[in-house]
């Protein structure tokens, strides 16, 4: 269920926002902004299960399978930060 706005409450949100970020979080992600962040999730899940994460000698191939991980990881927290 989403939730209801009043404009009145819009408005005070804006007004009393400390910084673009507080209404970005407050806004939420765009549908195209949803879809990129599944879709990247999508891509760790794909990564994380072709190999073998938690092997004590990962191969040459999984090892650049976890930086590419990471790198997406990392591209993934940002979003999860700005939208709260």
């Amino acid at each position: 269920m989403s939730q209801q706005h009043t404009v009145e409450g819009l408005l005070d949100a804006i007004r009393n926002a400390a910084s673009l970020e507080e209404l970005q979080c407050l806004a939420g992600p765009s549908d195209a902004e949803k879809q990129v962040a599944d879709n990247r999730l999508a891509q760790m899940e794909a990564i994380a299960l072709k190999c073998e994460f938690e092997s004590l000698t990962p191969s040459h191939q999984a090892m650049q399978a976890r930086a590419r991980y990471d790198e997406v990881a990392e591209v993934q927290a940002g979003y999860e930060r700005r939208y709260c």
